[in-house]
């Protein structure tokens, strides 16, 4: 018997490191992908008689290299002897309406760079989603009193998310699952403990719940299960005996 112990607490511990890893996957799922890519863009705009002004600003703040315009945007189009690049602004102006080189693209570029807004026309401005590029352009032409539009490609529903202190509240339920009385096979426990560290990563509140019941639920199934000795498979049965509640909050992190 005594030397069956080590042999089952490796068993153990080989399980709940695997059941981490599986966790540590999913919250990095759910926190790198599938959300939006990181090529992803957002937009600014400014009025159109304002664009060389805006233009200069940007170039003075050092940031004209993380924004796209319709001058930065090249295009191949025809002379009608050889083709050409021309930048997106130049072939708006260029190329009309009843022009034959007019091409649906670029129909849809002039719509992408120019919206009208009440009786004016603004021209619109990219750059990365991801980062601060968005904020720092919005600065800089505020600073030159041109007028800008920050909110256009904003997520229309950004999601729920609490602070990044709420782990606080999971590391206490499990510091208190830790040094609860009783304080036998206490490797067991932090193990659990431990098992369900990984969601308290992401300051998501599905994450935030998902970590809470994980933990709650090791709660309950060590002390009407304690693992022991003579306890042979308890723990499994255990687990399997709780898995209707862990479907229960599955949807909280899908």
């Amino acid at each position: 018997m005594p030397l069956r112990r080590p042999r089952r607490f490796t068993a153990f511990i080989v399980t709940l490191t695997l059941f981490a890893l599986a966790i540590l996957a999913l919250v990095l799922w759910r926190s790198l992908g599938p959300d939006e890519p990181d090529n992803s863009l957002a937009a600014l705009a400014v009025p159109a008689r304002e664009l060389a002004a805006a233009r200069a600003a940007l170039e003075d703040a050092g940031l004209s290299g993380s924004i796209i315009s319709s001058y930065d945007t090249q295009l191949v189009v025809s002379d009608f002897s050889r083709l050409i690049y021309l930048s997106a602004a130049d072939a708006f102006r260029r190329i009309s309406s009843s022009d034959p080189r007019r091409t649906p693209l670029i129909d849809a570029l002039e719509r992408a760079f120019y919206i009208r807004i009440g009786d004016d026309t603004w021209t619109t401005l990219y750059t990365a989603r991801r980062g601060d590029s968005l904020e720092q352009a919005s600065l800089a032409l505020r600073a030159q009193a041109i007028p800008v539009l920050s909110s256009i490609g904003a997520p229309s529903s950004p999601g729920l998310s609490v602070s990044r202190l709420s782990w606080l509240l999971s590391l206490a339920l499990g510091l208190y699952f830790v040094a609860a009385k009783p304080r036998h096979d206490l490797r067991y426990r932090l193990l659990l403990v431990l098992s369900g560290a990984p969601l308290m990563l992401s300051a998501s509140v599905e994450s935030l719940l998902t970590a809470l019941a994980f933990i709650s639920c090791a709660k309950t199934v060590y002390d009407r299960y304690p693992l022991r000795a003579t306890d042979e498979g308890r723990l499994v049965m255990a687990i399997g005996r709780r898995m209707p509640f862990l479907a229960l909050i599955a949807p909280y992190v899908f």
